[in-house]
Order: C-alpha cells, then sequence, then structure tokens
C-alpha cells in the first residue's frame, strides 16, 4: 500500500494522532514550540496554543495560567516544560501540584537503593503520613513515577545517532581508570548521567564535574554535551558505574 492509496484526511487524522500521542509522551518547551505543535497538546485548542505562543517567552509553569483556564492548566500542566524556569521540576512531567512531594522524594530517597527489591515501597511505608500531608492522592505509582520522572528529566531520547544506539558496551568492555568519551544524557542537581551504551547510565557526581564548589551542575555541562570522562568504580552486581570529569582531564 501506498501514500496515494489512503485517503487525504484518513491519512492526515492518523498523522495527527501520530503527532499528538509523540508531544504528549516527550512534552514540549512552550519557549520554542510552534503553534502547531502546541495544539498537539492534550486539551490545548489551537486558540490557547496560539494564546501560550504570542506571550513568550516564559520563566515559570505558573506563568501559563495567565494564557489558560484553571480546568486546562491541571490537565495540561504534565506536559508543558519550561528550562529556563528557576525550578527545576518546571523541567519534567510532574504536576505543580505534586512539587512539595517531588521536593520531599529528591532530598529523602536514596538513589544508591533504587535497585534494591522493595525499597520504594518501603520509604513509602517509612513515610507515609508525610507524603500523604503533600499530596493526598499519593501510593506507590505516585512515589515511582515521580522518581523516573526526576531520573528522566532533561534527556534526550533522540541525541544518539542510530549507530551509536546499535553499539554496546558490557563491563568486560570497559575498566576502571579508563578515559572515554561518551555523551550526557541528564543533569539533575547531584550530578550528570552520561551515556555509555550499556544497559545503565553512568553517573559523574556533582563533586567529579570540576575542581571547584558547584550549586549548579547545569552551569558546568549541558544535554547532549560529548566529555570525556574517567571510570572511578565498576559495580559488576549492579551495574552501576561512577564516573569523573574532573579526574579525566588531570595528566
Amino acid at each position: 500500500m501506498y501514500q496515494h492509496d489512503i485517503a487525504e484526511k484518513k491519512l492526515e487524522e492518523k498523522l495527527w494522532y501520530v503527532i499528538e500521542d509523540t508531544v504528549n509522551e516527550v512534552g514540549i518547551n512552550v519557549n520554542t514550540a510552534s503553534i502547531y505543535v502546541l495544539q498537539h497538546i492534550s486539551w490545548i485548542t489551537k486558540a490557547a496554543a496560539k494564546k501560550i505562543y504570542n506571550h513568550r517567552p516564559y520563566t515559570s509553569r505558573t506563568q501559563l495560567k495567565k494564557q489558560l483556564s484553571p480546568k486546562v492548566y491541571e490537565l495540561a500542566a504534565w506536559f508543558l516544560r519550561v528550562p529556563e524556569s528557576s525550578e527545576i521540576f518546571d523541567s519534567t512531567d510532574i504536576h505543580p501540584e505534586q512539587y512539595p512531594l517531588a521536593k520531599f522524594i529528591s532530598s529523602n530517597l536514596d538513589l544508591q537503593k533504587l535497585d534494591s527489591e522493595g525499597y520504594i515501597v518501603q520509604f513509602f511505608t517509612e513515610n507515609s503520613i508525610k507524603i500523604k500531608e503533600l499530596y493526598s492522592d499519593a501510593n506507590i505509582n505516585t512515589i515511582k513515577f515521580i522518581v523516573t520522572s526526576l531520573l528522566e528529566a532533561w534527556k534526550e531520547k533522540r541525541i544518539l545517532s542510530t549507530h551509536q544506539k546499535a553499539r554496546k558496551n558490557t563491563a568486560q568492555d570497559v575498566k576502571v581508570w579508563d578515559i572515554v568519551t561518551w555523551v550526557i544524557r541528564n543533569v539533575l542537581a547531584f550530578g550528570a548521567f552520561v551515556d555509555i551504551w550499556m544497559k545503565q547510565d553512568g553517573l559523574v557526581h556533582v563533586s567529579q564535574i570540576a575542581d571547584t564548589y558547584i550549586s549548579d551542575p547545569k552551569e558546568f555541562v549541558e544535554l547532549g554535551q560529548t566529555v570525556q570522562v574517567k571510570i572511578l568504580a565498576i559495580d559488576g552486581i549492579s551495574g552501576k558505574i561512577q564516573l569523573s570529569i574532573k579526574e579525566a582531564t588531570k595528566l
């Protein structure tokens, strides 16, 4: 079957659905998205898309309240990203109503234990009263969603080319003290995740980015940046790899 074998209206309808599914999964930067892309966000009409577009730039998600009805803002906020915001959660799919809980989780959850079976359930059980105070509808799935959103924040799924994606490393391909060149896939408050073409990304802790105090890693590194890193440690059981950018530059 060829393109011309399908009715044009049917083809346009299918294309619209594909684009809508994509932008709702990935989210959009409200300061760079076109009106055409904006109106593919669920509950955003063409008129609302024009209002958002015509009042750019935005420096926070809350500014979008002036352009959207309370109900539309409530339903669409998940998908609207504002990377320029000083509020880091404005660049995630975490809803503003969940920000207090997200801040509690990011400050108290031990990322090193995430691979441990039952850790999130234990965290929820031990902190259930506080969690419910911060977000009354919270449950185990809410915690998992927020953790995933934090780990996936700013990760660009389209950074790597096809031939890079096809290449996969194993623990046997790299060793401690190797210096290699890889790509930053995610930048969070505690450091940067680097795509090392393995099952999971390697972590450059904020203390290993530069020989100076860093309050915000995004001032030193950015999404998609190619960096040299030194492998500091490899956990053969969990598969976690600790990396250093500052050590890679030392002779």
